[in-house]
């Protein structure tokens, strides 16, 4: 089978990590795999793929100001896809983030291929395009089949698109090693804090710092680390400074295998304003760590039972997240509950079982 999967950027994103394994995953099997993007053509993907994924770069990323340049850039960019379509043949393409779901179904109208709108995050509270979202309903029709993250977004669809929906979660990246559950006192004496995701808004880490300044009165041997890169670090960096926590909280940018360095912390916290299905908490969750996350739209609640396999907290709370974060810094026994429950997810996101449900909509069409 000849799958082409297209996303707009190849850098340390959620979207693009998951899009990397799936096309590592295929070619593993013998599959033509092609790995299409936007970005530069001198930028190499962020995460690592595998000899026998072609990897195409278009180059076409640049933002133009004026309504005119900008209409040429787009009908630029739709000519250059159904180009690499046309010389490709792929029988299925598989479309993730709005500007490569606008392109890819633009792009292929009256060629024979396949092609799958995959959808990471819910778009109807996505910021990142208002008039690419607009548009959404007009775009999804035209594909053959949409691949949404959870249940709850699903729901949030027009009754005529439900017909040709699917929900697959995303595999997550198995741990070689779980974090010893049977000493969870052991694990909250290295005192971290640890989340991952890009500094944007949507992450909401301001919240997430407040929340580790005020649960840090008590517990001042503590510390946070957030392994991201985004945007918003000049603003984050100048909140540390402002609290006076500099010391206490780390920075250290995009992490290419952040699993690994999640076993060396005490506990995850996911503090987002909304979200898809969001990969390091499902990963966090699977070596066993117990997490904190928001009952932000749509995501957490459906992999979360509060108090079972996590501790859920409104969205924007920067109170209820730090008594959370105290909770669970006293409570060895409750960590060791939440940490054992949680790693049962390891099962239903195993990687070939999620893929497996892939090829299953693929073979559909």
């Amino acid at each position: 089978m000849k799958i082409t999967l297209f996303i707009p950027t190849v850098g340390a994103g959620g979207a693009e990590r998951v899009i990397t394994l799936m096309a590592n995953y295929w070619a593993e099997r013998g599959h033509t795999v092609i790995l299409l993007s936007l970005d530069r053509s001198d930028r190499q993907p962020f995460f690592p793929i595998h000899p026998q994924v072609t990897y195409i770069a278009l180059n076409l990323l640049k933002e133009k100001k004026s309504y005119l340049a900008k209409s040429k850039h787009t009908i630029s960019q739709i000519l250059s896809v159904r180009k690499c379509i046309v010389r490709r043949q792929p029988d299925v393409l598989i479309a993730q983030l709005d500007i490569a779901i606008f392109l890819a179904t633009s792009a292929t109208l009256g060629l024979p291929v396949k092609v799958i709108v995959y959808e990471g995050t819910n778009p109807y509270l996505s910021k990142t395009n208002r008039y690419l979202k607009k548009l959404n309903n007009v775009l999804y029709r035209s594909a053959d089949h949409l691949v949404l993250q959870t249940h709850q977004i699903a729901r949030t669809f027009p009754a005529y698109l439900q017909a040709k929906i699917s929900v697959i979660y995303n595999p997550i990246v198995q741990s070689e090693a779980p974090l010893d559950t049977n000493d969870y006192s052991n694990n909250l004496l290295r005192k971290r804090v640890v989340s991952v995701g890009r500094l944007v808004y949507p992450k909401a880490y301001e919240i997430l710092i407040k929340a580790f300044h005020t649960f840090s009165q008590e517990k001042p041997d503590w510390s946070l680390l957030i392994m991201g890169e985004g945007e918003l670090r000049p603003e984050l960096e100048a909140l540390c400074k402002e609290l006076n926590i500099t010391d206490r909280v780390s920075l250290p940018g995009s992490v290419k295998n952040p699993i690994n360095v999640l076993k060396s912390c005490s506990i995850f916290v996911l503090s987002s304003r909304y979200e898809g299905l969001p990969n390091t908490l499902c990963e966090a969750m699977s070596v066993g760590m117990p997490v904190i996350a928001t009952r932000c739209k749509f995501g957490p609640e459906e992999i979360i039972q509060h108090q079972e396999n996590g501790l859920l907290v409104p969205v924007e709370n920067v109170e209820a997240m730090a008594n959370a974060l105290k909770l669970l810094a006293d409570s060895p026994d409750l960590c060791e509950r939440l940490g054992t429950n949680a790693a049962k997810i390891s099962d239903t996101l195993h990687i070939d079982k999620i893929m497996q449900q892939w090829e299953d909509v693929i073979n559909s069409l």
